[in-house]
């Protein structure tokens, strides 16, 4: 049975909504591949008694806990005091941590203050965990059965007290570390891919998670297991269960390894955009080294400009700006116009207006042309502007890479 660790994030600035944590969801996925398993994520306000209580919580519940937050040199900064209040000992000047601080202080030329000096009033029995990127030093104490640690919220601060202190110590405390293996999907629903996942859900000791990567448009799907066979036995699995709709495997994304494939081929890209607004051309040029695959990306939005490009007048007159025939259109005037060898064009409804009974909002076209073939696509997508937008951009690169590699 996996160890059990918790982690909670002190800040009112936390539970007012004003500032996102990211640090919870950094830790869990060390911790997790530690090989414990994190049972809870809490939030609470800068109040004494309420990160006591949520502190207790955490500790009926794991044998480790980490706190984030609430160590630094203002007024509501109360961690360290309702640490040293929940284990019943008192706050001790720890001259070492002052000495860090003047030091650390002095090298930009200038001298803390008492705020600052508070900073050194540690619980009495705490390990103190020297943070030398920062004022304000991490902690370690035994509360309720449970190791816990304390940690700054700033994430720079806390991502190096994790490399350099908890990493290892909670390396040797867990039962190692995980296996795992990770894949995208594109243009397929969670639940279909749930369903056609089952029988790598069957196999004994792997565990498999899916996330809806909904800025990016696809499914990601990790897959954790302690043997690495088992894990090796997975992936065909997986890779029969996604299909055609695999579109990445491991740490990279969609147009990562679209960029990657289209550079080794020597393949290259143009884009013509209407609803996307220069999404997928974003997307392709945001990839180090795709200068070697993207020659040109045109943002055609109002129809004067889907003339200028090449696009026939009398063919968006009869069917439209947003029309199959027009996408088609766009992609061949965008490849002729560039000498791409594939090019794709995407023309729709972002929304929230514009919609028809006949063109909805969602309803999207798209065309990947090269010399050799055409491929169209249709799709309506449900939600909001931004979110058919990136729907809309994930299919376009796609499409490329469906263009490119029939066989799939």
């Amino acid at each position: 049975m996996s160890p059990r660790a918790s982690i909670l994030a002190v800040g009112s600035e936390l539970t007012a909504g004003d500032l996102v944590d990211t640090n919870s969801a950094w830790l869990s996925k060390r911790l997790e591949g530690l090989g414990f398993e994190v049972v809870g994520h809490r939030a609470c306000a800068d109040v004494i008694p309420r990160i006591q209580a949520a502190l207790g919580q955490a500790c009926a519940e794991a044998q480790v806990v980490l706190i984030t937050g609430g160590l630094g040199p203002t007024s509501d900064d109360l961690t360290v005091e309702a640490l040293a209040g929940a284990a019943e000992q008192p706050l001790e000047f720890h001259e070492p941590t002052w000495a860090a601080i003047q030091q650390r202080f002095a090298a930009f030329g200038r001298v803390p203050n008492d705020q600052n000096r508070r900073q050194a009033n540690l619980p009495r029995g705490a390990t103190v965990l020297t943070n030398e990127v920062g004022t304000a030093p991490g902690l370690r104490l035994e509360l309720d059965g449970a190791r816990v640690y304390s940690l700054p919220g700033v994430p720079r601060e806390m991502r190096w007290l994790w490399r350099t202190y908890l990493a290892p110590e909670l390396g040797e405390l867990g039962p190692g570390a995980l296996a795992e293996w990770t894949f995208r999907t594109v243009g397929l629903s969670e639940s279909v891919l749930a369903e056609r996942m089952r029988p790598v859900e069957a196999l004994e000791g792997l565990v498999v998670r899916y996330n809806v990567e909904e800025a990016r448009g696809t499914i990601v799907v990790t897959l954790r297991a302690r043997d690495r066979e088992v894990l090796i036995r997975a992936q065909p699995l997986c890779r029969t269960a996604a299909g055609a709709y695999l579109c990445a495997e491991g740490s990279d994304h969609l147009v990562d390894a679209l960029v990657a494939d289209f550079a080794a081929r020597g393949l290259t890209v143009a884009t013509a955009e209407s609803c996307t607004g220069g999404r997928v051309a974003a997307a392709l040029t945001g990839v180090p080294g795709s200068s070697a695959v993207f020659l040109e990306g045109v943002v055609a939005y109002a129809n004067a400009a889907k003339e200028r490009l090449g696009v026939d007048p009398a063919l968006i007159a009869t069917h439209g700006a947003v029309s199959p025939q027009v996408a088609h259109a766009l992609a061949h005037a965008v490849r002729a116009r560039s000498g791409a060898d594939l090019a794709v064009a995407v023309t729709g409804i972002a929304g929230p207006g514009g919609g028809t009974e006949t063109k909805p909002v969602g309803l999207v076209y798209f065309h990947a042309a090269s010399a050799e073939a055409d491929l169209p696509l249709e799709r309506t997508f449900a939600g909001e502007r931004t979110l058919i937008q990136a729907r809309a951009t994930a299919l376009a690169l796609d499409l490329l890479r469906r263009l490119a590699s029939p066989a799939d």
